[in-house]
Protein backbone atom coordinates (compact mmCIF):
# COMPACT_ATOMS: atom_id res chain seq x y z
CA UNK A 1 0.00 0.00 0.00
CA UNK A 2 1.43 3.38 -1.03
CA UNK A 3 1.46 6.45 1.18
CA UNK A 4 -1.49 7.87 -0.82
CA UNK A 5 -3.75 4.91 -0.04
CA UNK A 6 -5.61 4.23 3.16
CA UNK A 7 -8.22 1.98 4.68
CA UNK A 8 -10.40 2.34 7.74
CA UNK A 9 -13.33 0.72 9.51
CA UNK A 10 -15.63 3.33 11.00
CA UNK A 11 -18.42 2.69 13.46
CA UNK A 12 -21.66 4.35 12.38
CA UNK A 13 -24.52 5.57 14.52
CA UNK A 14 -27.48 3.21 14.85
CA UNK A 15 -30.28 4.31 12.54
CA UNK A 16 -33.55 3.07 11.10
CA UNK A 17 -33.37 3.67 7.35
CA UNK A 18 -36.59 3.89 5.35
CA UNK A 19 -36.94 4.13 1.58
CA UNK A 20 -36.20 7.86 1.43
CA UNK A 21 -33.14 7.43 3.67
CA UNK A 22 -31.81 4.69 1.41
CA UNK A 23 -32.29 6.91 -1.62
CA UNK A 24 -30.28 9.67 0.04
CA UNK A 25 -27.59 7.19 1.02
CA UNK A 26 -27.51 5.86 -2.54
CA UNK A 27 -26.94 9.41 -3.81
CA UNK A 28 -23.94 9.81 -1.51
CA UNK A 29 -22.47 6.49 -2.61
CA UNK A 30 -23.08 6.97 -6.32
CA UNK A 31 -21.63 10.48 -6.29
CA UNK A 32 -18.41 9.15 -4.78
CA UNK A 33 -16.96 7.80 -8.02
CA UNK A 34 -17.33 5.57 -11.05
CA UNK A 35 -18.97 2.30 -9.94
CA UNK A 36 -17.74 -1.02 -11.34
CA UNK A 37 -20.07 -3.29 -9.37
CA UNK A 38 -22.61 -3.04 -6.57
CA UNK A 39 -24.32 -5.55 -4.30
CA UNK A 40 -26.88 -5.30 -1.50
CA UNK A 41 -27.28 -8.35 0.70
CA UNK A 42 -30.05 -8.57 3.28
CA UNK A 43 -30.89 -11.24 5.83
CA UNK A 44 -33.84 -11.72 8.15
CA UNK A 45 -34.56 -15.17 9.49
CA UNK A 46 -34.91 -17.50 6.51
CA UNK A 47 -34.92 -14.53 4.14
CA UNK A 48 -31.49 -14.08 2.56
CA UNK A 49 -31.13 -12.39 -0.80
CA UNK A 50 -28.60 -10.43 -2.87
CA UNK A 51 -29.44 -7.58 -5.24
CA UNK A 52 -27.44 -5.72 -7.87
CA UNK A 53 -28.96 -2.32 -7.12
CA UNK A 54 -31.14 -0.43 -4.68
CA UNK A 55 -33.96 -0.25 -7.25
CA UNK A 56 -33.95 -4.03 -7.55
CA UNK A 57 -34.03 -4.42 -3.78
CA UNK A 58 -36.79 -1.86 -3.17
CA UNK A 59 -38.97 -3.40 -5.89
CA UNK A 60 -38.81 -6.80 -4.14
CA UNK A 61 -42.43 -7.42 -3.00
CA UNK A 62 -41.47 -10.17 -0.56
CA UNK A 63 -39.04 -8.19 1.57
CA UNK A 64 -39.97 -7.97 5.27
CA UNK A 65 -41.09 -4.74 6.91
CA UNK A 66 -37.97 -4.71 9.07
CA UNK A 67 -34.55 -6.02 8.12
CA UNK A 68 -31.95 -6.21 10.86
CA UNK A 69 -28.92 -7.41 8.94
CA UNK A 70 -27.67 -5.92 5.71
CA UNK A 71 -24.50 -5.23 3.75
CA UNK A 72 -24.10 -2.71 0.93
CA UNK A 73 -20.89 -3.26 -1.04
CA UNK A 74 -19.58 -1.09 -3.88
CA UNK A 75 -16.45 -1.48 -5.97
CA UNK A 76 -15.33 1.76 -7.61
CA UNK A 77 -12.52 2.14 -10.13
CA UNK A 78 -9.81 2.39 -7.49
CA UNK A 79 -11.79 2.38 -4.26
CA UNK A 80 -13.89 -0.02 -2.22
CA UNK A 81 -16.70 0.55 0.26
CA UNK A 82 -18.80 -1.77 2.42
CA UNK A 83 -21.51 -0.74 4.89
CA UNK A 84 -22.65 -3.58 7.08
CA UNK A 85 -25.03 -4.02 9.95
CA UNK A 86 -24.16 -7.11 11.95
CA UNK A 87 -27.29 -6.92 14.07
CA UNK A 88 -29.37 -10.00 14.65
CA UNK A 89 -32.75 -10.39 16.28
CA UNK A 90 -31.33 -11.38 19.66
CA UNK A 91 -27.72 -10.19 19.85
CA UNK A 92 -26.84 -6.75 18.55
CA UNK A 93 -23.40 -5.65 17.53
CA UNK A 94 -22.76 -2.54 15.47
CA UNK A 95 -23.16 -0.89 12.10
CA UNK A 96 -19.90 0.08 10.45
CA UNK A 97 -18.29 1.02 7.16
CA UNK A 98 -15.10 -0.39 5.70
CA UNK A 99 -13.54 2.12 3.30
CA UNK A 100 -10.43 1.57 1.19
CA UNK A 101 -8.77 3.69 -1.48
CA UNK A 102 -7.16 7.07 -1.97
CA UNK A 103 -6.43 8.72 1.38
CA UNK A 104 -8.40 11.89 0.63
CA UNK A 105 -11.32 9.87 -0.74
CA UNK A 106 -11.37 7.61 2.30
CA UNK A 107 -11.38 10.58 4.65
CA UNK A 108 -14.20 12.28 2.74
CA UNK A 109 -16.34 9.13 2.60
CA UNK A 110 -15.82 8.57 6.31
CA UNK A 111 -17.08 12.08 7.04
CA UNK A 112 -20.05 11.77 4.66
CA UNK A 113 -21.21 8.41 6.03
CA UNK A 114 -20.67 9.34 9.67
CA UNK A 115 -22.65 12.54 9.15
CA UNK A 116 -25.48 10.75 7.35
CA UNK A 117 -25.91 8.05 9.98
CA UNK A 118 -25.51 10.49 12.86
CA UNK A 119 -28.32 12.70 11.56
CA UNK A 120 -30.71 9.76 11.41
CA UNK A 121 -29.34 7.71 14.30
CA UNK A 122 -30.20 7.26 17.94
CA UNK A 123 -27.57 7.92 20.61
CA UNK A 124 -29.19 5.44 22.99
CA UNK A 125 -29.29 2.65 20.41
CA UNK A 126 -25.74 3.44 19.36
CA UNK A 127 -24.51 3.22 22.97
CA UNK A 128 -26.37 -0.03 23.55
CA UNK A 129 -25.37 -1.36 20.15
CA UNK A 130 -22.55 -3.38 21.61
CA UNK A 131 -23.66 -6.58 23.31
CA UNK A 132 -20.58 -6.26 25.52
CA UNK A 133 -22.10 -3.19 27.18
CA UNK A 134 -25.32 -5.07 27.95
CA UNK A 135 -23.42 -8.12 29.18
CA UNK A 136 -21.18 -6.11 31.54
CA UNK A 137 -24.04 -4.06 33.00
CA UNK A 138 -26.17 -7.19 33.41
CA UNK A 139 -23.31 -9.04 35.13
CA UNK A 140 -22.73 -6.18 37.58
CA UNK A 141 -26.44 -5.97 38.37
CA UNK A 142 -26.70 -9.75 38.82
CA UNK A 143 -23.73 -9.86 41.21
CA UNK A 144 -25.11 -7.04 43.34
CA UNK A 145 -28.58 -8.55 43.29
CA UNK A 146 -27.46 -12.05 44.27
CA UNK A 147 -25.09 -10.74 46.95
CA UNK A 148 -27.82 -8.64 48.52
CA UNK A 149 -30.35 -11.47 48.36
CA UNK A 150 -27.93 -13.83 50.09
CA UNK A 151 -27.61 -11.41 53.02
CA UNK A 152 -31.31 -10.64 53.42
CA UNK A 153 -33.24 -13.45 55.04
CA UNK A 154 -36.66 -12.31 53.89
CA UNK A 155 -39.36 -13.87 51.71
CA UNK A 156 -40.03 -10.43 50.23
CA UNK A 157 -36.46 -10.20 48.98
CA UNK A 158 -36.65 -13.68 47.44
CA UNK A 159 -39.95 -12.87 45.77
CA UNK A 160 -38.56 -9.61 44.45
CA UNK A 161 -35.53 -11.36 42.98
CA UNK A 162 -37.72 -13.97 41.31
CA UNK A 163 -39.94 -11.26 39.85
CA UNK A 164 -36.92 -9.42 38.49
CA UNK A 165 -35.67 -12.60 36.80
CA UNK A 166 -39.05 -12.99 35.10
CA UNK A 167 -38.94 -9.32 34.10
CA UNK A 168 -35.51 -9.73 32.53
CA UNK A 169 -36.61 -12.81 30.58
CA UNK A 170 -39.77 -11.10 29.33
CA UNK A 171 -37.88 -7.96 28.36
CA UNK A 172 -35.16 -9.91 26.53
CA UNK A 173 -37.37 -12.36 24.63
CA UNK A 174 -40.55 -10.30 24.34
CA UNK A 175 -39.93 -6.57 24.10
CA UNK A 176 -36.26 -6.13 23.22
CA UNK A 177 -36.40 -7.88 19.81
CA UNK A 178 -38.93 -5.28 18.64
CA UNK A 179 -36.45 -2.49 19.30
CA UNK A 180 -33.63 -3.10 16.84
CA UNK A 181 -30.55 -0.97 17.20
CA UNK A 182 -30.14 -0.82 13.45
CA UNK A 183 -32.62 -1.71 10.72
CA UNK A 184 -34.05 -1.11 7.29
CA UNK A 185 -37.66 -0.12 7.84
CA UNK A 186 -40.42 -0.54 5.24
CA UNK A 187 -43.55 -0.10 7.32
CA UNK A 188 -45.58 2.96 8.25
CA UNK A 189 -46.03 1.51 11.72
CA UNK A 190 -43.04 1.81 14.02
CA UNK A 191 -41.39 -1.43 15.11
CA UNK A 192 -41.36 -0.14 18.65
CA UNK A 193 -44.89 0.99 19.48
CA UNK A 194 -45.87 3.31 22.34
CA UNK A 195 -47.21 0.40 24.40
CA UNK A 196 -43.93 -1.47 24.07
CA UNK A 197 -41.99 1.65 25.02
CA UNK A 198 -44.06 1.97 28.19
CA UNK A 199 -43.63 -1.74 28.92
CA UNK A 200 -39.85 -1.52 28.42
CA UNK A 201 -39.61 1.52 30.72
CA UNK A 202 -41.73 -0.27 33.34
CA UNK A 203 -39.45 -3.31 33.29
CA UNK A 204 -36.38 -1.10 33.49
CA UNK A 205 -37.86 0.66 36.50
CA UNK A 206 -38.62 -2.66 38.19
CA UNK A 207 -35.05 -3.85 37.63
CA UNK A 208 -33.46 -0.65 38.86
CA UNK A 209 -35.60 0.18 41.88
CA UNK A 210 -36.03 -3.49 42.78
CA UNK A 211 -32.27 -3.89 42.99
CA UNK A 212 -31.94 -0.74 45.09
CA UNK A 213 -34.64 -1.99 47.45
CA UNK A 214 -32.97 -5.38 47.88
CA UNK A 215 -29.57 -3.81 48.49
CA UNK A 216 -31.14 -1.37 50.99
CA UNK A 217 -32.72 -4.27 52.87
CA UNK A 218 -29.39 -6.07 52.90
CA UNK A 219 -27.56 -3.08 54.32
CA UNK A 220 -30.15 -2.72 57.09
CA UNK A 221 -29.58 -6.35 58.04
CA UNK A 222 -25.84 -5.82 58.56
Amino acid sequence: MSQHEAQTRTRLASAHLDTEDLRRLEEILHNAGQIRSEEIEVEWGDYNRKYDSLDQFLSEPRKPNFIYKYEWTIFYEDQYLSIDSLSSRWFHTRTSAYISGNENWVRQMEQDLSGFYSRGGSRIRTFLGSFKVIAILSAILAILQLSATAVVDSPYSTALSAFQIIAVATLWFGVQPAYPYSALEFSEKSAFTTSKKILALAYSAVLFFGSLATIYLALNQL
